[in-house]
């Protein structure tokens, strides 16, 4: 088995387009709505839209939600920059196939910061050969608004045309360039710093797997709970990341709301999550309440 990348034109061209068009922050007056608008997009899209909408709902399926609010939580996903539900579901698969099994050849756990930045979904594609099974993407693929949500262009275009009606070029410049730049930039930063041993910590062990991710408090912050990824690893399809006391999870506390709100329904547990080879790391043999702060 080998792991093969090739480089996504469409998605630099993206990336540039969006690191030129912040640096326009430097030169229009910053407006208190715009910089509010841009923060709110960022939690809105990245949070309820991607972590919780695409990643635990669609790929994870750690929920059961209406067939609408699927496609809601989709939309907002794909409006982060982050990417579509299906690029987004293909390219998870092929590096959870990598990090869950050993001896692939050019494998996805990272070495050297920029090397794993400038692989990142944001410069490469990247596929198994020979190719695998990957029943999730399939099935998303089968569903034309989520083909339709890949579409980038389209949504830079849309979000732009709204932005400006809103407020005129200041809030293009933040609600759009500047926060999807800072989405962009916070999420390459992740794949780095939740897989390197040098960065964070971890509760569990996963036997026979390449990588098995660390637990990191400010990637955690920033990314609405994704920060907490050797938890993740070890629970791939529960909806709460964050499962220690002091493990803040944003994307955790909005599906709770939704809860409430009657939007989902049978989440999944974290300890009915917990995968077969995941063994916890106890820190104090006498200490039954393991903290998670292994390195």
């Amino acid at each position: 088995m080998k792991l093969v990348r090739s480089a996504n034109y469409s998605s630099i061209l993206n990336y540039v387009l969006m690191h030129v068009g912040a640096t326009l922050c430097f030169f229009v007056k910053p407006e208190l709505g715009a910089v509010g608008i841009a923060l709110a997009l960022y939690f809105i899209t990245g949070g309820l839209g991607w972590s919780v909408g695409i990643h635990r709902g669609l790929i994870h399926r750690s929920f059961k939600t209406y067939r609408w609010v699927e496609n809601c939580l989709a939309l907002l996903g794909a409006l982060s920059g982050l990417g579509g539900p299906i690029s987004s579901s293909r390219t998870h698969f092929v590096r959870d196939f990598c990090q869950s099994n050993q001896g692939i050849a050019d494998s996805e756990l990272p070495r050297k910061f920029w090397r794993n930045y400038l692989r990142s979904p944001f410069f490469c594609n990247s596929w198994l050969e020979p190719a695998t099974h990957d029943s999730i993407s399939e099935t998303l693929r089968q569903r034309t608004f989520f083909r339709w949500l890949e579409h980038r262009w389209v949504l830079i275009g849309v979000m732009a045309t709204l932005l400006y009606s809103i407020g005129g070029l200041t809030y293009v410049v933040w609600g759009l360039f500047a926060r999807v730049t800072v989405s962009a930039n916070v999420f390459a930063c992740f794949d780095y710093f939740c897989h390197s041993p040098k960065w964070g910590q971890q509760r569990f062990q996963l036997v026979g797997a390449s990588c098995d991710g660390r637990n990191n408090w400010l990637v955690g912050l920033l990314t609405c709970g994704e920060g907490w990824h050797n938890n993740h690893h070890a629970m791939p399809t529960s909806q709460r990341m964050g499962v220690g006391r002091f493990e803040v999870d944003l994307g955790y506390a909005m599906i709770c709301g939704m809860q409430w709100a009657g939007l989902v329904w049978d989440l999944m547990p974290p300890e009915c999550a917990l995968k077969s080879n995941a063994l916890p790391i106890v820190i104090n043999p006498t200490d039954s309440t393991n903290d998670g702060r292994a390195s």
